[in-house]
């Protein structure tokens, strides 16, 4: 490679650039423009000409969607305590290493890698009524009869808790444990 003079670019710089050009242009396409599209879309209702709250409003004022945003508010704000606050307590204890720790992350990976439809189908055959959770739980005496863990606001909980934890996790786990400068 050419040493640049000056002000002029290198071939670094003038590598690096086209390397970003195909980057750039595929976030522009494929995130950019279909976000600021919805906003000009929800902005200009169908019967008013020019720029309208109108939709917003047709959504807040609806008790349907009112209804809607305050259910997954009830269950995401909880969840995301719970989520963040168990991360943090175990990435924190986790942060200089621990016995097992790669068996443990390990084992946090394997929900990431298996995707939202295996791990509801997973969910349900292990918290099921006729799942393992249950039949352990009756065949030692300790339930009578099964307990409806799916289907339910529990079961979403649980479903969601077991999808986000590990990325939360496993992203405080590298935050807390990162390069130390006091070393």
């Amino acid at each position: 490679m050419r040493r640049a003079r000056g002000g002029e670019p290198s071939e670094l710089d003038l590598m690096a650039m086209a390397c970003l050009v195909p980057s750039l242009l595929y976030v522009l396409v494929m995130f950019v423009y279909p976000f600021l599209y919805g906003i000009y879309m929800s902005l200009r209702p169908a019967k008013l000409a020019g720029f309208s709250l109108a939709n917003f409003l047709a959504f807040f004022s609806d008790e349907w969607q009112y209804r809607t945003v305050w259910i997954t508010f009830r269950i995401a704000v909880p969840n995301t305590v719970v989520v963040v606050s168990f991360a943090l307590l175990l990435a924190y204890g986790m942060r200089r290493g621990i016995w097992l720790e790669r068996t443990i992350t390990a084992i946090l990976v394997l929900p990431i890698s298996l995707g939202v439809i295996l791990l509801a189908e997973g969910i349900l055959g292990f918290y099921g009524a006729r799942g393992w959770f249950h039949q352990i739980l009756l065949g030692l005496g300790i339930l009578t009869e099964p307990l409806v863990l799916t289907h339910n606001y529990i079961g979403v909980m649980l479903s969601l808790f077991m999808q986000q934890f590990p990325f939360c996790f496993l992203m405080l786990l590298g935050y807390v444990s990162g390069p130390c400068s006091t070393r």
